[in-house]
């Protein structure tokens, strides 16, 4: 705790207009995931990890800094605009290696709500894909030949690793999932608006366990995770899940 301590206090003297202050993850085949099944070097604990947690939301607010995400504090108007885009579940499209996108269906009466996709990790194979991409689409041109599907446009993207398509019930979990994460919370409205079901059709039966638990609160059209609710998100978020 001294060390965070320390870290978080050096930071905050620095006096930047955004922080970032993530919980560590240990994901599944990285070299800290092996050394710690092994015993080799100690995993994140929990209890401590939330004592951080509420320390630093103590502290960052006395420091002048609002939070407006689980893991987002920053100085008034400061908010990331373009996390904040990921955190609405809207559109983005992702350039370059190992980049994602998330685009919606425009084509009228499509069986899906739209895509997800990842472009390769290797810059070198990055750039090869691409180039033939590009030369495939000169060909199609000049002879004529046009791909007018959504789907055949993202799939003839060679660069292009991972293509998922979105059902509705994985857009809305995705939106109710990643609103809830904003200190705002998710707009019940907003959300009946973008799908034509309520907040209590899809998720009623969730809304009234976790408001129980003490986890969620409903006020001023919205939902939004309570304090308690922060530090046992995935609790609420795992019970969305499509």
């Amino acid at each position: 705790m001294e060390r965070w301590q320390a870290t978080l206090e050096e930071a905050v003297a620095l006096g930047p207009e955004h922080l970032s202050l993530y919980a560590l993850t240990v994901e599944e085949g990285t070299k800290l995931a092996h050394d710690v099944e092994r015993g080799l070097v100690p995993g994140p604990e929990g209890d401590m990890q939330a004592a951080m947690y509420e320390w630093s939301c103590e502290r960052l607010a006395a420091a002048g800094y609002g939070q407006y995400e689980i893991s987002n504090w920053c100085r008034p108007g400061e908010e990331c605009r373009h996390n904040l885009v990921y955190w609405r579940n809207g559109e983005w499209l992702g350039l370059g290696p190992g980049a994602h996108s998330h685009l919606s269906s425009r084509e009228p009466g499509a069986s899906s709500e739209g895509w997800r996709f990842a472009d390769v990790y290797s810059p070198r194979r990055y750039i090869e894909l691409v180039r033939e991409t590009v030369a495939i689409g000169a060909t199609s041109q000049e002879s004529g030949v046009r791909d007018t599907g959504e789907r055949e446009m993202v799939g003839s993207m060679r660069q292009v690793a991972f293509l998922e398509e979105q059902t509705a019930e994985m857009e809305m979990a995705d939106t109710a999932i990643l609103g809830l994460r904003l200190n705002e919370g998710l707009d019940v409205e907003g959300f009946r608006a973008r799908f034509g079901r309520s907040v209590e059709e899809v998720y009623g039966a969730v809304m009234a366990e976790t408001v129980t638990f003490g986890l969620v609160e409903r006020e001023n059209g919205r939902v939004r995770l309570t304090e308690r609710g922060r530090l046992l998100g995935n609790e609420v978020f795992v019970r969305m899940l499509a």
